[in-house]
């Protein structure tokens, strides 16, 4: 190897070098002093002086840096390589920790500082949202787990509860939005369904209000017809009594069956807003009907769906009612034309107070009974008319009326018209107005009239006798 000023005398300089760099440093140390007291100091040294003796001693020299080292060597070069290379991994190791303890210390404050931050947020949403309902769990790193909802819709006046409970349940904000959006779809439908439902109700009670003042008008015209013929025995005007009293009696059926139509509306309408959680069976109509008739209310809409929220837990379920969350995956048809009923499950009606319809004075003489025309039975309608309908206006002839022990003779008119014109206006002025009435809707009090000459109206009005 070449020797140069710049070349550095130390321990590996001198494993690698020949007799010949070592004589050619030391010439050059004779001019350096620097050179001369490295040389001298490496000299000194046990390492050094074993080199500088085995150059002298053996003419053929190989530098120890050019030499293959023995088995042993090797192993022992290998030993040392890895204390070394585990020394300096293990100084390594050392030095990252005291870098990151470093770094720990100055970054420590910021990160508690953040941390509470993040647990004052984390309590104040919790809190806020409890006001309203919303109960907020959360993991041990402060993640949402789980959010619950709980609400109770009261009355504004009154502050009564109204509606069930609403429970909802969702992993995250964005899904108990969805549940919420799906909720509020569901009571505007409902709402929207009530309304229009509500609209036939008032529709068809007017129609009951106005087929009532029908009726009552023409019992008003048929009374004073028949009090006017009772007065002033008048063929013309017993037909135009006849005509009246048959009139109110086609108005009162037309009221009665406009009350039935009625009844029928407002439960199946209510029953199709609550197609959900009511079920249509004889135990629960039955159990609405009675709470009715114990606080005497009539079967409005309202009143159904007050006796349905005092019944509601005693109420048997549909089978496919979810009592906790009311959010259905589907909607119906907003509104359902007609209730979905089994065929094998008849609905029993639900039968409340109803106001009767108003009907006239009758005679206290029994009816005659009247033959029934067989016919086939109807099919059992799924939900059974709430009112019912007015009793028909019995016939009159002279039997004893029912817990009577007497009863008025019947009245025997002649047969011969000239006669008996007089007689049988006589009698009629003998008669009540209701007694009147009654007898003219039997045949054979009307026969009587034609044989004695007072013509009655056509056979198409009568609808007795």
């Amino acid at each position: 190897m070449s020797v140069t000023t710049n070349t550095v005398i130390d321990l590996a300089w001198l494993e690698s070098a020949s007799l010949a760099d070592l004589k050619a440093v030391l010439a050059m140390a004779r001019v350096d002093a620097s050179k001369l007291n490295a040389v001298n100091a490496l000299l000194n040294t046990p390492e050094g002086q074993a080199i500088s003796h085995e150059m002298l001693d053996d003419p053929n020299y190989v530098p120890k840096s050019q030499r293959q080292p023995s088995a042993e060597e090797a192993a022992q070069i290998a030993a040392d390589l890895a204390v070394a290379e585990q020394q300096a991994a293990e100084a390594e190791v050392v030095r990252l920790a005291n870098e990151k303890a470093v770094a720990d210390a100055a970054v420590a404050p910021v990160l508690e500082q953040v941390t509470a931050q993040a647990r004052t947020a984390a309590a104040t949403e919790d809190a806020e949202a409890l006001k309203h309902g919303i109960a907020i769990h959360r993991d041990a790193n402060g993640s949402i787990i789980k959010l619950v909802k709980s609400y109770q819709v009261v009355d504004e006046t009154t502050g009564r509860p109204i509606g069930r409970p609403t429970h909802l349940e969702a992993k995250s904000w964005i899904e108990l939005a969805t549940k919420d959006t799906a909720a509020h779809e569901n009571a505007v439908r409902y709402a929207e369904r009530v309304k229009k439902n509500l609209r036939s109700s008032s529709q068809a009670a007017a129609e009951v209000s106005q087929a009532e003042a029908r009726f009552q008008q023409a019992e008003k015209e048929a009374n004073e017809a028949t009090q006017l013929v009772a007065t002033e025995k008048d063929p013309i005007k017993v037909a135009d009594a006849i005509r009246k009293v048959n009139v109110a009696d086609r108005n009162r059926e037309i009221a009665a069956k406009a009350a039935a139509e009625h009844g029928r509306i407002i439960a199946e309408t209510w029953m199709a807003d609550h197609t959900e959680d009511f079920l249509p069976c004889v135990a629960n109509t039955t159990l609405i009907g009675q709470w009715l008739q114990a606080n005497k209310l009539e079967a409005t809409y309202e009143n159904l769906e007050r006796a349905f929220m005092a019944t509601e837990t005693r109420l048997a379920k549909p089978p496919a009612a979810v009592p906790v969350e009311a959010v259905p995956a589907t909607v119906a048809p907003n509104p359902p034309a007609v209730v979905p009923v089994a065929p094998v499950t008849p609905v029993a009606p639900i039968v409340p107070p109803v106001a009767p319809v108003a009907t006239a004075p009758v005679s206290t003489v029994a009816p005659t009974p009247t033959p029934v025309a067989a016919t086939t039975p109807a099919p059992t309608s799924a939900v059974a008319p709430i009112a019912q309908p007015a009793a028909r206006r019995p016939a009159v002839n002279g039997s004893l009326p029912p817990g009577s022990m007497s009863a008025a003779r019947p009245i025997e008119v002649p047969q011969t018209p000239e006669a008996t014109r007089d007689q049988l206006l006589l009698a009629i002025k003998k008669m009540t107005p209701s007694e009147y009435r009654n007898k003219l809707q039997t045949k054979q009090f009307r026969d009587q009239l034609e044989a004695a000459g007072i013509q009655v109206a056509g056979k198409a009005q009568y609808t007795r006798g």
